[in-house]
């Protein structure tokens, strides 16, 4: 038995689990086939990054703003609190940016199940993590056809 926060797998099938619960139950004999990949983590990689860079390139350039229009005349203190507290959010900004980008450039091990015309796309993060990739291959290639596609 191959146990994942997404999956189950054992003799009598497969076990799809979302948050927590089990929802969908497969057996063997609906499966025609499965192919494990590595692709990105996220389905939209695309947007993610998108989003990532324009966040990135606005913060810079308010951060250029903010410190080309400097004054170096002392404010009364609460507007020397409110320009620390702005100068730091950009930065926190531009941290958030990053993230999204690597988040959305992350690769993981995903394996698609086809069963009777539709198809299923299951991330094994946890399996890849726990090193049972290539149990989890041997074990569904007795009972499924199953393919490995670009993994690493």
């Amino acid at each position: 038995m191959i146990v994942s926060k997404n999956i189950e797998i054992d003799e009598h099938g497969l076990n799809i689990i979302r948050n927590g619960i089990k929802t969908e139950h497969i057996d063997y004999s609906q499966i025609e086939k499965a192919e494990i990949k590595q692709e990105f983590y996220q389905r939209n990689w695309i947007i993610g990054l998108l989003i990532g860079i324009i966040i990135i390139i606005v913060t810079f350039l308010w951060l250029f703003d903010s410190l080309r229009s400097f004054e170096y005349e002392t404010p009364p203190t609460r507007l020397i609190r409110a320009g620390w507290m702005l100068f730091i959010s950009q930065f926190v900004v531009f941290i958030f940016g990053i993230g999204i980008i690597f988040s959305s450039l992350k690769r993981s091990l995903i394996i698609y199940f086809w069963v009777t015309g539709k198809v299923k796309r299951i991330q094994l993060l946890d399996i890849e993590k726990q090193k049972k990739v290539n149990e989890l291959f041997d074990f569904l290639g007795e009972r499924i056809k199953i393919e490995k596609l670009h993994v690493l």
